[in-house]
């Protein structure tokens, strides 16, 4: 497929691109990507975790304590291709394919289906089966809406479509309407789903012919409930590449916010008045990580800055009404998820690894909760969860010693180089860095951290001795498997954030 070959060409500059922000990256890698409130119980809170790894935080007292689960747990028999690609998310992470439903329970869709946990991150079960998971959103009934993209054929002969599907109160799914009427060789890829209070957006990748040719970005709409969609534009060429819905207006279906997302370079918001027929720029954003709009109709979008340098910490962005010009609140940074809290009348916000409140006039950020403070995890009866998460690619003093957070509920505290041609230093963020990499932990208010000693292991046997603590174990520590853990790294991150058309 295309995008697979175009990462193939462009893989030697992202290697020596992601070698290069490795020297300035600071702090840990992992961080909080996604908030998520049941619509009727805002006492359950989930908070998502990922880029480097992904999983998910559950708090049953509104995000003051939390229990930690990965997504490998969803799935432990997962193949490598999904453990790679486990949460079929867009390049937006807030606009991943997850919700919670109106009985409670966490609905995850993948690439090889939807799951559905039993309200407690246990016990899951697969909903739809094949399709893959692009957008999930809930209606004003409380049913929950699906596009998912189904393929047939080989070769030459594949077609796709994308589809919206409903399931209802008693859990019976219906296929309402396709995005597009289907003919011969043609392949349409569902991209982002958003829904207002009368009207539904989605966009998707529609190609006709041979498989060379070149897929474009469509918008499309429905004023009932998915049962028909029209197309409403052909994107220009330049809002084709990294375009992602982020959300309707709640008071005026004509309003539409997007994005072009640009992995590396500053995003371009995109802002339609028209029903998704043109869309103009409205800002310009480091990093887009999410829309909110509050009850009087404040519109907020989050920054999440560049994680590779302190240059573009990013921030909250306000306007009174959607249409009217964005203000960045003074005093934020580093806003990686956004979710409008009803009981507090704030907003919830994470900055990084941290999750709290944030005030959206004073910019004041409350933390209440910290990734690597996490020290419960999910107990599921008859499941080995932290089995599960130790064995997922990202856990383990392999991804300490790649450059990676250590993610404590998982993985014990270690501390330990070796000698040779790769010397890695592996510890906790702020107490440790990694030699190898160059990388030094920052604090968020203060400079750099100073680097402890090294302890020096004579051999790996030794030191994959120490550091099988709590399930985790070292991988190998030669150079080529260091490079093949970044290799690794590069094409998830392309994968999650460019490859928008199932290959």
């Amino acid at each position: 497929m295309r995008p697979l070959l175009s990462l193939i060409r462009v893989l030697p500059a992202l290697l020596i691109a992601a070698l290069a922000a490795r020297v300035q990256a600071s702090g840990p890698v992992e961080r909080m990507v996604q908030v998520l409130v049941q619509s009727d119980d805002a006492r359950h809170v989930v908070v998502r975790w990922g880029l480097a790894s992904e999983g998910f935080l559950i708090s049953r007292d509104g995000g003051t304590t939390f229990t930690a689960m990965c997504s490998q747990a969803i799935t432990p028999t997962a193949d490598a291709r999904d453990k790679l690609r486990s949460i079929s998310g867009q390049k937006v992470p807030s606009a991943a394919a997850t919700l919670i439903d109106a009985s409670g329970k966490l609905l995850v869709g993948q690439l090889n289906g939807l799951w559905s946990d039993d309200g407690n991150g246990c016990a899951w079960s697969k909903q739809l089966d094949p399709a893959w998971v692009n957008g999930l959103r809930l209606d004003a009934s409380g049913n929950v809406l699906a596009l998912v993209t189904t393929r047939a054929g080989e070769g030459e002969a594949t077609t796709a479509k994308a589809e919206l599907r409903r399931r209802d109160a008693a859990g019976a799914w219906t296929t309402l309407g396709a995005l597009r009427a289907e003919q011969p060789l043609q392949r349409v890829y569902g991209a982002d789903l958003i829904a207002g209070p009368t009207r539904l957006y989605a966009s998707a990748a529609v190609a006709v012919g041979a498989l060379d040719v070149r897929e474009t970005f469509r918008v499309f709409a429905s004023d009932d409930a998915g049962v028909s969609w029209r197309e409403v534009s052909e994107l220009p060429a330049s809002q084709q590449d990294g375009f992602t819905l982020l959300a309707v207006d709640p008071r005026d279906a004509q309003r539409v916010l997007a994005v072009t997302y640009r992995d590396g370079a500053t995003d371009t918001l995109l802002l339609s008045e028209d029903g998704g027929v043109t869309f103009r720029t409205y800002g310009d954003i480091r990093e887009t990580s999410g829309v909110v709009f509050a009850p009087d109709g404040r519109l907020f979008v989050g920054d999440a800055g560049d994680a590779s340098s302190n240059d573009a910490t990013g921030g909250l962005w306000t306007a009174p009404r959607t249409g009217e010009p964005l203000k960045l609140v003074a005093g934020t940074q580093f806003v990686d998820c956004l979710g409008w809290d009803a009981d507090a009348n704030t907003l919830r916000s994470c900055k990084r690894d941290r999750y709290g409140t944030l005030d959206p006039t004073s910019g004041v950020f409350t933390e209440r909760a910290r990734l690597d403070q996490v020290a419960a995890q999910v107990s599921c009866p008859g499941t080995d969860v932290v089995a599960a998460c130790s064995a997922q690619l990202n856990a383990g003093p392999s991804w300490c010693c790649a450059g990676h957070y250590p993610f404590t509920p998982f993985c014990s505290a270690y501390d330990v180089t070796i000698d040779g041609s790769q010397r890695v230093f592996c510890g906790l963020a702020g107490q440790a860095y990694d030699r190898n990499a160059g990388r030094l932990p920052v604090g968020y208010d203060a400079g750099p951290v100073t680097p402890q000693p090294a302890v020096t292991m004579p051999d790996a046997g030794a030191l994959a001795a120490r550091s099988s603590k709590d399930g985790c174990a070292l991988a190998s520590s030669s150079r080529a498997g260091w490079l093949a853990l970044v290799l690794v790294v590069l094409m998830r991150r392309s994968w999650r954030r460019r490859d928008r058309v199932s290959s």
